[in-house]
């Protein structure tokens, strides 16, 4: 039987085409404490610029202002077009570790096996994680997925306009069929790390 996978999404006005939202500022759901990655949009977005390019492409924002929009990981599931994203370095490495751009192909997220990071296995005895195994988990989840077989099922968790204090409810917003899996090879390092760096992160993996 293929394995199936869910895909956590910012919430997006605009049915997550690869353009800014129609109303970037109205969008408090983005920023929510359940958002992907919620406070990273909170902390990174540029509202006057994102407002001037409203219900635009992304690449045209790029392409003028040199900007990337923090929900760049999950703005493309939908578009027809490429565009670019980024994402910096975690502080904790402070070695000078580049930001990370790479084109996002037309239809495609970025995500990650948050469940196989965590699990007792890659625990060592003093209760930290060993990178290169949770390397080798990723490797080994992504792996198993097959083209054409196993489904992506798209969802916004509590931060949506759906959900209330009382009620917390996720929402199914669509799914497709995996059209190309990621392999191992097309896993993205960070450029310019240290030694010390690679060593204790598994080469630097995004």
């Amino acid at each position: 039987m293929p394995v199936h996978i869910s895909v956590r999404l910012a919430w997006h006005d605009n049915g997550w085409n690869g353009h800014i939202c129609n109303d970037p500022r109205k969008n408090a759901y983005c920023i929510g404490p359940h958002s992907y990655p919620g406070e990273l949009i909170a902390t990174d977005r540029k509202l006057e610029i994102e407002e001037k390019y409203a219900g635009k492409h992304c690449s045209e924002m790029h392409a003028k202002e040199g900007k990337i929009p923090p929900c760049c990981f999950s703005v493309n599931a939908f578009g027809s077009d490429e565009i670019r994203a980024e994402t910096a370095p975690p502080e904790f490495f402070r070695d000078g570790t580049q930001i990370k751009v790479w084109p996002m192909p037309a239809y495609s997220v970025s995500t990650w096996p948050y469940e196989e990071m965590y699990k007792d296995e890659i625990k060592r005895p003093n209760g930290t994680y060993d990178n290169d195994k949770r390397r080798e988990e990723a490797d080994r989840f992504f792996l198993a997925l097959e083209a054409k077989k196993t489904l992506i099922f798209y969802y916004a968790n509590y931060s949506n306009p759906f959900s209330e204090n009382e009620q917390n409810r996720y929402v199914v917003v669509g799914v497709s069929r995996l059209a190309k899996p990621s392999l191992p090879e097309d896993q993205m390092l960070y450029e310019g790390c240290s030694d010390e760096t690679k060593r204790k992160y598994a080469n630097g993996f995004v």
